[in-house]
């Protein structure tokens, strides 16, 4: 599952190309916001700063490399050469526009947005390029360099599922998530 979703996501990183020294935004630390700041720190991208309002989320990215991870109203830095939308909020896409320099591009990485993302004034002031990315480039090509990759580092990155239980609790686990007690990132579940 992880190869298969970091290939999704590498997909989007290689179009727009980060340099190893540009600094770079994400927003939305769940599962695609958490393997992208993985897969740019495997790529050498090496200024990550990440916004997510949820703070064992925020804490997660920092585990797998990100410079900083903040609230999103907390964020004070500008100028970013690179953003990465993984919250399916239009707020978050807003914010990533804003903290944009003049010609930055932007990935829109997350799939079933919540809500109709919208560009805003700073796309056309800044010049601003966006970019969309869904489904992996090549899943067998990536799924190699994904495992070598992952097999010299540490674990951290098996830390997204922070959910992990037995079959026969599917369906206590089902009602959990619909009345909001657990807010997992991926859920494992054990056959």
């Amino acid at each position: 599952m992880l190869a298969i979703l970091s290939c999704d996501v590498a997909k989007g990183v290689r179009k727009v190309a980060p340099m190893p020294e540009e600094p770079v935004l994400v927003a939305g630390a769940g599962a695609i916001g958490l393997l992208t700041v993985y897969v740019l720190r495997a790529y050498g991208t090496r200024n990550i700063d990440v916004i997510e309002p949820r703070s064992e989320r925020r804490t997660m990215a920092g585990m797998l490399g990100a410079r900083s991870a903040t609230k999103p109203e907390a964020l004070l830095s500008e100028g970013y050469a690179v953003a990465f939308e993984c919250s399916g909020h239009d707020d978050g896409f807003s914010l990533l526009q804003r903290k944009l320099r003049i010609g930055g591009r932007l990935c829109v990485l997350s799939d079933g947005n919540l809500e109709p993302l919208v560009l805003s004034p700073e796309f056309h002031e800044k010049e601003l390029s966006v970019v969309g990315s869904s489904d992996g480039w090549d899943y067998r090509e990536h799924a190699r360099w994904f495992f070598d990759v992952a097999h010299g580092a540490d674990t951290s990155l098996e830390k997204i599922f922070d959910l992990r239980l037995a079959a026969e609790n599917l369906p206590r686990a089902f009602e959990n998530l619909a009345n909001g007690m657990v807010r997992p990132v991926k859920v494992l579940v054990d056959y």
